[in-house]
């Protein structure tokens, strides 16, 4: 098997705002909700193999990414967003994956 490479940026955070109003003359508030969005740059290589251990789940995902064309013999052409870090992985490695990439 050949030497694998995968460029995912760290993170990055979205800001969804909630408006809290208050009962007196004070300001509102506003509180964040954080959202962690994992990104596959484009050039990134899938492992094309799936072991047993894949998720039903991640194998349809991966199927899903080859037959819209975003990912062309094991390489990502453009960039793809996950939610879940752990699908991520199981993606990406084409196996059950608990922690991730």
């Amino acid at each position: 098997m050949g030497k694998e490479n995968f460029y995912i940026d760290s993170r990055l955070e979205v800001f969804g705002k909630r408006e809290r109003k208050c009962n007196t003359n004070e300001t509102f508030g506003v509180e964040a909700d954080v959202e962690t969005i994992y990104v596959v740059r484009a050039g990134s290589v899938m492992r094309m193999e799936e072991l047993p251990s894949i998720a039903p789940y991640a194998s349809k995902i991966r199927k899903m990414l080859i037959d819209s064309g975003q990912v062309v013999n094991g390489r990502f052409v453009k960039d793809v967003l996950f939610r879940n870090k752990s699908l991520l992985g199981s993606v990406l490695h084409g196996r059950s994956s608990n922690k991730g990439i």
